[in-house]
């Protein structure tokens, strides 16, 4: 439906509901990047149908943060391989699903591949930043990351995650650059069909805000992982009220059996054993060695008979 252009939003709107709903039952098996990247992309193509402008922005903001985070997730992660430029030494002969290809590239000489290393850095640390500049340098930014996955789809299989990345380029481009590559017969309809589409200023306006929302979220969540601490505002989110923090202390430990007084003065569902109805030390060590030496000695009513405990567990 979505391809045909039917009810687009009632369709981006289920997709996305039942691929978040794989990606929950998967758990383990569906926590992997490339899962949360499609459920991102699907978030910010249900808001560009909404609003266009806060949209496209939205899409470009997702495809910056995931090129950057890129290449700085390499350098952080400690592996000396990415600071000498020697990690595409390894990269191709250990990575998951190799294409055929991927074993030619591999016996490239060594200095070559240290300039493929540069030049990936190049493409995820530099390049992002012209995403947000005029439109000449916005499409050096897509060509270069449209380069780099060209060559990650030739050398490896990572499934829809180079072609999503691919197809989230087309934002960098304008609409006069992708009519000069399109049949003039297409061309034209899509012309007619945007400008015909406008969205409603109240619509704009919340669409806007949401967008700076998840902005802002996502760049305390980058500051966080380069080591920052979070805003005032997330840490009073995340502290527990006095109420909560008291509630937590006079909850019993799990897998307690009886709680202490303490913590529950009025509780009716411990019933404590009366001082001197139990032996303790020798004369209980005594009595179950002589309830052994007796006949039709039973073992489950002796440990029951010398214990109690809760009616009901904590």
């Amino acid at each position: 439906l979505l391809i045909c252009n039917v009810l687009p939003r009632l369709s981006l709107l289920l997709l996305y509901l039942l691929y978040l709903s794989l990606f929950l039952a998967g758990q383990t098996f569906t926590s992997f990047q490339w899962d949360t990247f499609l459920l991102e992309a699907g978030f910010a193509a249900l808001l560009l149908s909404l609003a266009t402008t806060p949209g496209i922005w939205l899409l470009r903001w997702l495809i910056f943060r995931f090129m950057f985070m890129s290449g700085v997730v390499k350098l952080a992660s400690g592996d000396p391989n990415w600071w000498n430029l020697s990690a595409l030494s390894y990269h191709f002969l250990t990575q998951p699903l190799p294409t055929p290809f991927a074993w030619y590239v591999a016996q490239l000489p060594p200095w070559l591949l240290r300039l493929a290393v540069a030049g990936t850095f190049i493409v995820e640390l530099v390049l992002p930043f012209l995403i947000f500049c005029p439109w000449r340098l916005r499409h050096i930014a897509a060509f270069g990351i449209l380069l780099l996955q060209c060559c990650i789809i030739v050398t490896g299989n990572y499934n829809w995650f180079n072609l999503q990345t691919m197809l989230l380029c087309l934002l960098l481009f304008d609409d006069a650059a992708i009519q000069k590559v399109l049949p003039r017969q297409v061309a034209r309809p899509l012309r007619v069909r945007v400008e015909n589409k406008a969205s409603r200023p109240r619509v704009a306006i919340l669409v806007s805000a949401l967008a700076l929302l998840i902005v802002f979220c996502s760049v305390v969540e980058i500051d966080a992982r380069l080591g920052g601490s979070p805003p005032a505002i997330a840490q009073a989110r995340s502290r527990r009220s006095p109420r909560a923090a008291a509630a937590a202390r006079s909850r019993p430990a799990k897998g307690s059996i009886c709680p202490s007084p303490k913590a529950r003065p009025n509780s009716r569902s411990c019933r404590r054993p009366r001082r001197g109805s139990l032996p303790r030390g020798p004369a209980l060590r005594h009595r179950k060695s002589s309830d052994r030496g007796r006949a039709g000695f039973n073992p489950r009513r002796s440990k029951c008979r010398a214990a109690r405990t809760c009616s009901r567990p904590a």
